[in-house]
């Protein structure tokens, strides 16, 4: 009995590992204080601020800007070289957000404390293109975003998941950012979420001025500005509710390898024949 109840134990404790997301742990990022819960003197004008970037990197968290630049490569085909050309996604030395005090002149409150994460296309933290980076992959994502000062341009967020080996997961798009006040309806798409079967391992977020044209806007000479509060990080199951799926995903966990499955089912099998034995030798 004890080998059975020992076989048991390993075989639970088997699929506890092997579940996606076990024993993640939530990340919350409120943009007032840092990794080490000091809370943080942000400045209200951008000339005073520096880019985010590695602030929270103690929580496994790294920001950067992006932005596209051509790439031209020769390769073989058909036994002839050919060139071709093509935009990648790379790290940019600036553009990226600054945290500023709410003082500033975005007219409006941080979603939490005084502080939240600025863009302004008018600046050098202008960035259409940003990412963040995790330490530890991640199952569910959130970020409250709000529409910054400028009162003549309706603002879209456009959200890409990426896995380890920086294969795309997932998007979320056209998400409608209004002026007038934080939103916790995530139904309504003001909140930047999404949950995944998937682990991610970062995630890129791009601004644009209209639903069609996510993320080529970055030529426009348009001022904008948009504003970002309460980064929150954490497995699969610690989504909120009515967090959705990236698109592309269908709604369940990613089945373990089949291997997985064999030692299984050899656990269990072992596990019955330890039973069956027991009883033979009453």
């Amino acid at each position: 009995m004890n080998k059975i109840i020992k076989i048991k134990s390993l075989l639970g404790a088997a699929l506890i590992t092997l579940s996606p997301f076990a024993g993640a742990s939530i990340v919350t990022i409120n943009f007032d204080t840092d990794s080490t819960g000091s809370a943080i003197i942000a400045p209200n004008l951008f000339s005073s601020a520096s880019p985010l970037t590695n602030l929270y990197s103690g929580q496994g968290v790294n920001f950067s800007a992006l932005e596209r630049i051509q790439v031209t490569s020769q390769i073989p085909h058909n036994g002839v070289l050919k060139t071709i050309t093509r935009n990648e996604l790379m790290p940019s030395n600036s553009g990226m957000g600054a945290i500023l005090n709410d003082s500033s002149g975005f007219r409006l409150s941080a979603k939490s404390g005084d502080n939240f994460l600025a863009f302004n296309g008018e600046t050098t933290f202008g960035s259409h293109l940003w990412r963040i980076n995790f330490d530890n992959p991640i199952g569910y994502f959130e970020i409250d975003r709000l529409r910054g000062a400028d009162p003549d341009n309706n603002y879209y967020t456009h959200l890409d998941a990426y896995d380890v080996d920086g294969n795309l997961v997932g998007s979320r798009n056209n998400l409608y950012t209004r002026y007038s006040s934080w939103s916790s309806d995530n139904y309504s798409g003001y909140r930047t979420s999404f949950k995944s079967e998937t682990e991610i391992s970062y995630v890129d977020i791009g601004h644009a001025f209209n639903s069609g044209n996510i993320l080529n806007s970055s030529l426009r000479s348009t001022p904008w500005s948009i504003v970002y509060d309460d980064l929150v990080l954490g497995g699969f199951t610690d989504a909120s509710v009515g967090t959705q799926f990236l698109s592309g995903q269908s709604g369940v966990f990613v089945p373990l390898p089949s291997s997985i499955w064999f030692l299984l089912t050899g656990l269990l099998g072992f596990s019955g024949l330890a039973r069956k034995r027991k009883l033979i030798d009453k």
